[in-house]
């Protein structure tokens, strides 16, 4: 992909994309399987690759603007912040609420999401 910012967003969809389905296997093994422990599990893997997401960012973020660079980011600190402190606290609450605003209402885009639709027009 020629465009950096095109190149971006393919990178962070995916990385949601990621996200999503390890949540929806996380809340099929709660719910379905009834299974406490592959939930912990999933759900401590996700919040795992949301803290690296960062680290991740560095080829994805080539060639971007400096405000851009900047924005996105500011945003993935944030998520990889989050993440972390999930983490270390060892909540799976906390984990499970990763990238959802405080306001979050079912339907609506997380915040990464909403990072993402910023980047495509």
């Amino acid at each position: 992909m020629s465009d950096p910012v095109a190149a971006l967003a393919a990178w962070l969809t995916k990385a949601h994309c990621d996200q999503k389905k390890l949540e929806s296997d996380a809340r099929f093994a709660l719910y379905e399987k009834k299974d406490e422990v592959a939930y912990r599990q999933l759900m401590r893997e996700r919040a795992e690759r949301l803290a690296d997401l960062e680290d991740e960012s560095k080829d994805a973020l080539n060639g971007v603007s400096e405000s851009l660079y900047t924005e996105v980011s500011a945003a993935l600190n944030r998520f990889s912040r989050g993440a972390q402190n999930a983490l270390e606290l060892d909540s799976v609450f906390y984990m499970s609420a990763l990238l959802y605003p405080d306001d979050y209402q079912a339907g609506q885009p997380d915040n990464l999401e909403r990072l993402i639709a910023r980047l495509i027009p």
